[in-house]
């Protein structure tokens, strides 16, 4: 007999969804990506139609402008997905909060990493990448040197 023929393959346990299920399938989405042409090609003919220009120069028109902005919508209609895509990630721990003993182990000490060098060659590098020297004696503060 040939068992091969009768083994079922594992059904998944969710189906997977695609970044379209979140930024395209939803009704506010399609409204929301249809309105971002029309408010742009109303902001390019008020350059021709005055009535249009006195609305596009108002402070509404501002807030709107961020709100019709592509990546605004984006990243808003983008978190559901981010969501989703999150949970798929097995959970660490059990929820339990650490012992002091275990905290202090694991905290950062500034002295451990050779201490006010560290410091200096951060504000070197700095200081190059910036061009500024008053840079230098930022990072050193900001870095808890202490000659």
């Amino acid at each position: 007999m040939n068992n091969a023929a009768h083994i079922q393959a594992p059904e998944p346990a969710s189906p997977r969804l695609k970044p379209a299920d979140w930024l395209w399938r939803p009704w506010y989405a399609k409204l929301w990506w249809s309105a971002i042409p029309v408010w742009w090609i109303g902001m390019a003919a008020s350059t021709r139609i005055a009535p249009l220009e006195a609305f596009y120069d108002s402070a509404a028109a501002g807030f709107l402008n961020v709100l019709f902005f592509p990546m605004m919508a984006l990243m808003v209609l983008g978190i559901g997905y981010a969501q989703h895509w999150l949970a798929q990630f097995p959970k660490q721990g059990d929820g339990t909060s650490l012992s002091d003993e275990t905290v202090a182990s694991l905290s950062y000490s500034r002295r451990s990493v050779s201490g006010p060098l560290w410091a200096f060659a951060a504000a070197g590098c700095i200081a190059r990448t910036t061009g500024i020297a008053g840079v230098c004696f930022t990072a050193f503060g900001l870095m808890g040197f202490s000659g």
